[in-house]
């Protein structure tokens, strides 16, 4: 049987805090609306809005990152790098990419 007496009511270190859940699912779903494919003319213009959000890196995007747990220049240049196939592959100029980097 559990000892009760060494129980706390406070949350576990590993566990990670809401908040920063939260953060995360907002950078998300920036990237899905900045990268998913879509015909709707509503979506397109999200995903227009998504992409220039990312881009410029406004005060409001570094905080969303660091909220939730990111780095925001490492997180920008990885970004760039897929905007940059992303356009690539959409022009036809790649068709076939392996997105795995070397370590």
């Amino acid at each position: 049987m559990e000892n009760y007496q060494n129980r706390t009511t406070e949350p576990k270190q590993n566990k990670e805090q809401p908040e920063k859940k939260l953060w995360k699912a907002v950078l998300n779903q920036v990237f899905q609306d900045a990268f998913d494919h879509s015909s709707n003319k509503r979506e397109e213009g999200e995903k227009k809005h998504a992409l220039d959000y990312l881009k410029t890196m406004h005060q409001d995007y570094y905080m969303v990152c660091e909220y939730a747990g990111f780095d925001p220049n490492y997180v920008h240049t990885k970004v760039k790098k897929k905007i940059n196939m992303h356009l690539l592959k959409k022009s036809g100029l790649v068709w076939n990419f392996n997105n795995k980097e070397k370590k």
